[in-house]
Parts: C-alpha cells; sequence; structure tokens
C-alpha cells in the first residue's frame, strides 16, 4: 500500500497559501502531532496539529488531496502540568508505511485471532517515550490493541491489548 508519507503532507501544507497566511500570524505555533487514519473513506487525510504555547491550543490542518481545511483553537487533550512538545522532523527515521508494516506484522505474530476493522495513528513527542508512532488497531471483537513505536528506529516500546468495554467511565 502506498501513503502520501508525512514528510510529503507536511511539504504540501507548507506550500499551501492558507497555511503561508496562517503561519504569518502564528510565528510561534510548532507542530505537534500528525494524524491518519487507515480502512475507512478518510484514508487519504492527514491531520497535522500545531500548538500554541501562548493559548495553549491546537490548530489543525486537515489535508484531503488538493484540499486543506483549518480548525482553529482546538482544545488540547493533556493533563494541565503536562507539556505539549514539537515533532523533530530530523529524528524521523520511520515512515508511515514503514511502521505500519512493523506493527501489522507485530499483529499478525501475536493477535492473529483479532480481525481489524480500523487503525489510526499518531505521531507525537510524548515526555516519557519521545517521539512515537501510537498505533490503535480497533478489532471486530470490540478490542483495541495499542502499539507505540519509536520513530527513530522502529523499535516497539509498547503494546496493550484491551477490551473496548473497558474504556467505559464509571
Amino acid at each position: 500500500m502506498f501513503y502520501m508519507d508525512l514528510k510529503e503532507a507536511i511539504n504540501f501544507l507548507e506550500n499551501n497559501s492558507k497555511f503561508k497566511e496562517w503561519v504569518k500570524f502564528h510565528k510561534d505555533d510548532y507542530l505537534s502531532y500528525a494524524f491518519k487514519t487507515f480502512m475507512d473513506e478518510n484514508e487519504k487525510q492527514w491531520q497535522l496539529g500545531f500548538y500554541s504555547k501562548t493559548d495553549d491550543t491546537l490548530t489543525t490542518f486537515t489535508i484531503d488531496g488538493e484540499n486543506v481545511f483549518i480548525r482553529e483553537g482546538e482544545e488540547v487533550f493533556k493533563k494541565e502540568e503536562t507539556a505539549v512538545k514539537p515533532l523533530n522532523l530530523d529524528e524521523l527515521n520511520m515512515t508511515i508505511e514503514k511502521t505500519m508494516d512493523i506493527a501489522n506484522k507485530h499483529k499478525e505474530e501475536k493477535y492473529s485471532h483479532e480481525t481489524v476493522i480500523k487503525i489510526m495513528a499518531i505521531i507525537q513527542n510524548l515526555p516519557d517515550l519521545g517521539q512515537i508512532w501510537n498505533l490503535t488497531f480497533i478489532t471486530q471483537s470490540f478490542n483495541v490493541l495499542n502499539i507505540k513505536i519509536d520513530a527513530n528506529d522502529g523499535k516497539i516500546l509498547q503494546e496493550k491489548l484491551e477490551s473496548i468495554i473497558s474504556f467505559k467511565q464509571n
């Protein structure tokens, strides 16, 4: 499978007139995450999130084909004391394609009984793990397999399989 690589998506965005206009007024905002889904109608989209330390908000740019959509002033989902770290593209050696190959191979070796219906991938820079690809596989049996992969060397750092039902809050 071919997916537009993250660096290609960023390059496309940086050359977009909407983005160029936005960045004039947001010089201190920085790329903090990128998100992509697989196995659904949004498979060709990338969502690129830029963090504003001043406002503690996100602006998300969605790239859909040749179109770019902007959502500004979004709430950041984090603990208040947690810093939102920037992505370091110089330390990004794992493309989404390579990362998906590693995750799919691991899933088949360890969880072949699980049939995947959707995959969500986010790259982020977490205080305790560093820059990672955080992959979530949703399965037909209502399980969620989460695999965290180092974005530099492709090493699997964490994995967890749990029931969606366990996410229910009391």
